[in-house]
């Protein structure tokens, strides 16, 4: 993603999204991922 007028300011790896919006999560709604912060470049298009 840097490059294209965004750099990545903050990422942590080994995190679980949560696939359901329900009050009490099903271990199946859950899947591996990583989270990225980015930033856009103040010169970059919108």
């Amino acid at each position: 993603m840097e490059g294209a007028g965004y750099r990545v300011v903050f990422e942590k790896g080994g995190v679980y999204l949560h696939t359901s919006a329900k009050k009490y999560q099903d271990r199946d709604s859950l899947i591996a991922g990583v989270i990225r912060v980015v930033e856009k470049d103040e010169g970059a298009d919108s």
